[in-house]
């Protein structure tokens, strides 16, 4: 079984979510979104927030909201 400590959650909103889905469970740092844009060829902005998950717990509260915007 592979160990599942010292993680996290990514999680990511753009334009059309009311929601934050989930984008990834990562170990290593940075984690590359390559989603494809919403609309072709246009630049969009996404949210991203992260928590720690230990064994398969999440720990700490969400962090803060970080914004970016792709470039097409």
């Amino acid at each position: 079984m592979e160990d599942s400590s010292d993680q996290v959650i990514i999680k990511s909103q753009r334009a059309v979510e009311v929601t934050w889905p989930l984008l990834a469970t990562d170990r290593f740092s940075p984690y590359p979104d390559a989603r494809a844009p919403l609309v072709a060829g246009a630049p969009e902005q996404r949210e991203y927030r992260v928590q720690g998950l230990q064994y398969n717990a999440r720990v700490g509260a969400l962090s803060a909201v970080v914004s970016a915007v792709t470039v097409p």
